[in-house]
């Protein structure tokens, strides 16, 4: 069968086919869509990085607050992972800072000094910075015949990663009063 207007389809036998020009085009949009999508990527990775850390950084916030709540008058004890070792003591009842690094898994390493606080610690991916500052009795709206609240006002920042400046760190900074 012959059909006048198609000279591609003139004669009954003639193998249909894409002509270059149509073949050069899905191409080059198959080009175009996968390099969108491998653009999406490093987005992906940098968005699952940051879960992650917003999920530790929860996990670590909730552990130091647990243990300033349920902390011995004036002073919490922050414990090695063992549970039997001190490694630093916080005292609620004075203006306290204490600088804190966590592993890969949110427990506490070590204690860091404030030079390592600033510069940044390899070896760890949280830093933490813990202070206390007690607060008079004139800062609370309390009856005349109240007694001294004792109570502190806490702040902690929690930064990472652990291996950069403090000035270039992403923090998440979280404060409470406790009673002392």
């Amino acid at each position: 069968m012959k059909h006048p207007n198609c000279p591609r389809l003139r004669e009954a036998g003639t193998a249909r086919a894409f002509s270059l020009v149509e073949l050069v085009l899905a191409l080059g949009i198959f080009a175009f869509a996968i390099v969108a999508v491998l653009g999406l990527f490093p987005l992906a990775l940098k968005g699952t990085s940051d879960t992650r850390s917003q999920t530790y950084i929860t996990a670590v916030s909730g552990n130091l607050l647990a243990h300033l709540e349920i902390g011995e008058f004036h002073e919490l004890h922050l414990y090695a992972e063992d549970g039997e070792t001190v490694l630093a003591t916080f005292d609620l009842g004075a203006s306290t800072t204490l600088y804190l690094g966590f592993d890969n898994n949110g427990n506490l390493a070590r204690v860091l000094t404030a030079g390592e606080f600033e510069q940044g610690v390899n070896d760890l991916r949280f830093i933490a910075e813990l202070t206390s500052i007690p607060l008079a009795a004139d800062d609370f709206d309390l009856p005349a015949n109240a007694s001294d609240p004792d109570v502190s006002h806490v702040t902690f920042s929690i930064e990472y990663p652990a291996s950069a400046p403090a000035a270039t760190r992403e923090k998440e900074i979280l404060a409470t009063r406790i009673r002392a």
